[in-house]
């Protein structure tokens, strides 16, 4: 399961932002929410990314179709990175742009991130995180790399540190050469983690409430202009959020669970087409992103 996604310096993300599925204190289709006991939070299901054109979900997808490939594939060899930094900042687009995943897989939650440029990985840290402690598996920076005291003595990974290219994840090349350390992670990626498009703006999300219950380790994330799924009846406050763009050109992320004055009783519907929840609304959707179980 997807715990959160954080990205910094991507298109029109200038600052780090987080779409973070842990469920907020709210009761509203507590059944469906999926509890993690050994952590002590609970992970939802769905998620509803709404914004005017041009405001940034689209570009929060676009993180998720740039990350996905650099994990699971790599990059050619002597192959630039397809990186795109928030380019009207002239120190931004200087600088490294940064992926963050939590995720939980077989009950353990791990923590992967990555600042690449065009040319090269300037870090990536691996961590596996308990309930009270947290164990960092591997880092990398500048060409350094640190290993947890578990995986020292493994020769061949100091053997794929040095074989590892500038313009790929130490993760990548580690399974492509059969190590079996982080195969469950990479295989998240691999098959999890689904970009797809669904052409109805109602139909794939009623569909899947309908089936969602809190055993259930699928989970959707969409966008939309579709204000008739902007409905409490369906979604919680927590599972709806909204890019917008500000006066610098960089976007902002925000759930509505964050709005003091949304209640749970409150028509957001109506908020929203006043514009005092932020985004200009449009009536067609765009792509949806889905992904998968632990």
């Amino acid at each position: 399961m997807l715990i959160s996604f954080s990205v910094t310096n991507w298109m029109s993300f200038r600052d780090r932002v987080t779409l973070s599925v842990v469920a907020s204190r709210e009761r509203q289709h507590g059944r469906r929410v999926a509890r993690l006991g050994r952590y002590q939070m609970r992970v939802l299901p769905i998620m509803a990314l709404y914004g005017g054109n041009a405001s940034g979900k689209t570009n929060l997808v676009k993180a998720l179709s740039f990350a996905k490939p650099r994990i699971v594939e790599g990059s050619a060899p002597g192959g630039r990175i397809p990186v795109i930094p928030f380019l009207l900042d002239n120190d931004c687009a200087q600088q490294p742009s940064r992926f963050e995943f939590e995720i939980l897989i077989a009950g353990c939650v791990y923590a992967l991130s990555f600042s690449v440029t065009g040319e090269k990985v300037i870090e990536e840290r691996l961590v596996r995180v308990g309930s009270t402690s947290e164990r960092t598996l591997y880092a990398r920076r500048h060409g350094d790399y640190i290993f947890d005291r578990t995986l020292r003595e493994n020769l061949f990974l100091e053997y794929l540190r040095r074989g590892t290219r500038d313009n790929q994840l130490f993760l990548t090349n580690s399974v492509s050469q059969n190590v079996e350390n982080f195969k469950d992670i990479y295989n998240w990626f691999n098959d999890n983690l689904q970009i797809i498009t669904p052409e109805t703006r109602y139909g794939l999300p009623s569909f899947y409430l309908a089936a969602c219950t809190p055993r259930i380790r699928a989970q959707l994330l969409f966008t939309t202009h579709d204000v008739l799924l902007m409905d409490q009846r369906w979604l919680r406050r927590d599972e709806m959020w909204v890019t917008e763009r500000d006066t610098s050109g960089a976007s902002s992320l925000l759930s509505f669970s964050e709005y003091r004055d949304v209640r749970y009783d409150k028509d957001i519907r109506k908020s929203y087409l006043q514009g005092r929840l932020g985004g200009i609304p449009r009536i067609n959707p765009t792509e949806s992103v889905q992904v998968g179980a632990e």
